[in-house]
């Protein structure tokens, strides 16, 4: 979503449990996890997105396979540039 929409995502916690199917609880959790290590500001259904460098080396290589999948499908054009190498999952 940051490649679509910058840094600031209007996302519930229920929304993005609903995406993931898991429960709000583990989406609480994983958010102030996030927060206390300064990648995020999770605050009334806004995620705001810190540090997207460290956000992305916790992420695993989804992030640029979807990319990868979004380009063959829809083509290059158009498509948000990649904002850093990439990512590692850990």
């Amino acid at each position: 979503m940051y490649d679509l929409a910058g840094t600031e995502l209007p996302l519930t916690q229920d929304f993005l449990a609903q995406m993931m199917g898991v429960q709000r609880t583990s989406v609480s959790g994983v958010a102030k996890q996030l927060q206390s290590e300064g990648l995020i500001s999770y605050r009334r259904g806004k995620v705001i997105i810190l540090n997207i460098d460290l956000v992305q080396r916790r992420a695993c290589e989804c992030h640029q396979t979807v990319r990868e999948l979004h380009a063959a499908e829809f083509g290059t054009e158009g498509a948000p540039p990649l904002r850093s190498d990439k990512s590692t999952c850990i």
